[in-house]
């Protein structure tokens, strides 16, 4: 969960489904779209109260972050191992080309790669200083209902429970009272 402040305006993305990124990747090698994928997709989840914030700059930056973890983490591991043998090398290039094709690619900051964006319906502020109260409850939700994210979620941009009318105005005004 990734809370997002920019001109003065709060929204929150959520990364989410990252733990079946080993079938995804398995799915990946065996060629994608010739078969079925995964029944979960990782994806990134964006709520903003107000529309105010650009999801595809959002998502872009988070999705170099992602990547930028992914080398640091590798790098780690790399730098502690013993051994190397040629199937692991192997791998880690199969690895290398699955992390530029989820993240985008080595040369562009704007190469989108496969992690979809979901933006569901959500409840919409109704002033314009609420955004982070919008934000937090957001996150509550996220918490509360785990949604998992399936391939029909992202080509209809829902998910179940979430909606415009999942909680209200009055609800954020209680929220505020014991801030």
């Amino acid at each position: 969960m990734i809370p997002i402040v920019d001109l003065l305006h709060w929204t929150i993305a959520v990364v989410c489904n990252l733990d079946c990124l080993k079938d995804y990747y398995q799915w990946w090698l065996r060629g994608g779209g010739a078969q079925p994928p995964p029944p979960r997709v990782p994806c990134v989840l964006f709520m903003d109260s107000a529309g105010m914030h650009c999801p595809f700059e959002v998502v872009a930056k988070l999705r170099s972050w992602l990547k930028l973890e992914w080398r640091t983490k590798k790098k780690d591991k790399g730098a502690k191992a013993t051994t190397s043998s040629s199937s692991s090398a192997a791998e880690n290039s199969g690895l290398d080309a699955f992390v530029d094709a989820l993240f985008g690619g080595h040369d562009s900051e704007e190469s989108g790669g496969i992690l979809a964006i979901l933006r569901p319906k959500v409840p919409k502020q109704v002033n314009g200083v609420d955004c982070g109260l919008y934000a937090l409850q957001f996150g509550e939700e996220v918490l509360w209902r785990s949604p998992n994210i399936y391939p029909k979620d992202l080509r209809e941009n829902t998910i179940a429970g979430f909606s415009s009318d999942m909680f209200t105005a009055g609800d954020i005004n209680v929220r505020l009272l014991f801030i």
